[in-house]
């Protein structure tokens, strides 16, 4: 009697048979952020560390005799920063060099919690002050030529836009992927587009939460890095949907109903495209994490933001997408 063999299975390991493996894993990231959350909130007031562009706070102004220290303007903030940062916390300042007047700006959140403008006005003099002989200390001829208590860049309203310009964009996002893949099969189009939605905004979720859980500021940089993650994870998502819709196309229309190979069609066009989507990340993320090892304070924290947005975008294109694309057809199916 002859031996009974087994198919071998031709990738390294499945994926979208596991799918309730990668939905477990990103549901516990969230829920694990969100508590996080809820912990900063309920110890600091607050759940994530907002940068002075949303808090606002106290500006200096500086200026150097006969010359700004350090060699370029990175130098120049490095130094100015290990000096004054011995007399106050410079922990999420933001320190601007004008080299024209040999002038440096320092802004700090001090004054932003304050409840008055006396007592916010008082507390910026002192911490202004303090920056002045720290500096005078360690570079000699320092005046303090400015201060003042200054508004948060990001209000309010610019805030209630923002959101509202990321949910407009989900939207548009998922009406260009409906027309760009409604072919018969698979929801004939809308499940591409929603499965696409739900990858981006599990993208901004995720990397919102890193910032819960390391403490960074959240400030421009954020929406700068959030706004750039969503466009790799929404370019990585259209390239595994691509090769997807080819392999769709070699099928008949009863076929693309049939579960065995829409499950073989999905499984094979994510491992199609698995090199390119790996050698994008890695060869994006190569140069960040050199810049967030030798890069200045700003620069660090966006280097950080990109690579952990870029990670997550990378794991919600391979794992997320195309699996969820592939269980909302079975589930619209049995309603069906």
């Amino acid at each position: 009697m002859a031996a009974e063999t087994k198919t071998k299975y031709p990738y390294p390991f499945p994926i979208v048979p596991r799918a309730a493996l990668w939905f477990g894993i990103a549901i516990f990231l969230i829920v694990a952020g969100l508590g996080k959350m809820a912990y900063n909130k309920s110890t600091t007031g607050s759940a994530l560390a907002w940068g002075i562009d949303f808090t606002g706070g106290a500006a200096y102004v500086y200026s150097f005799d006969p010359e700004l220290p350090g060699a370029n303007a990175p130098d120049t903030i490095a130094q100015v920063r290990e000096a004054a940062g011995a007399a106050v916390d410079l922990s999420g300042a933001a320190i601007q060099v004008f080299p024209q007047g040999n002038q440096v700006q320092i802004r700090t959140k001090t004054g932003s919690e304050a409840k008055d403008t006396t007592t916010a006005s008082h507390q910026a003099a002192t911490e202004g002050a303090a920056i002045e002989s720290a500096l005078a200390a360690k570079f000699g001829d320092v005046e303090m030529v400015q201060h003042e208590l200054v508004g948060p860049v990001i209000g309010e309203m610019l805030r209630k836009q923002a959101i509202l310009a990321l949910i407009i964009g989900i939207l548009l996002i998922m009406v260009y992927v409906y027309i760009r893949y409604n072919i018969a099969g698979l929801g004939g189009g809308w499940l591409f587009g929603l499965s696409a939605a739900i990858s981006v905004l599990h993208d901004a979720v995720l990397l919102t939460l890193v910032y819960a859980f390391t403490g960074h500021d959240v400030d421009t940089t954020y929406i700068a890095s959030l706004l750039t993650v969503i466009g790799f994870s929404m370019q990585d998502t259209v390239v595994i949907f691509d090769r997807i819709r080819e392999n769709l196309r070699k099928l008949d229309p009863l076929q693309r109903r049939q579960k065995v190979h829409l499950e073989a069609v999905v499984e094979a066009s994510v491992w199609q495209t698995m090199t390119r989507s790996l050698i994008t990340t890695l060869t994006t993320i190569a140069p960040l994490l050199l810049l967030a090892l030798m890069g200045g304070v700003g620069i660090r924290n966006f280097a950080f933001a990109m690579m952990a947005g870029m990670l997550a975008g990378a794991y919600s294109s391979i794992f997320l997408a195309a699996p969820l694309l592939l269980k909302m057809q079975e589930a619209a199916g049995r309603r069906a």
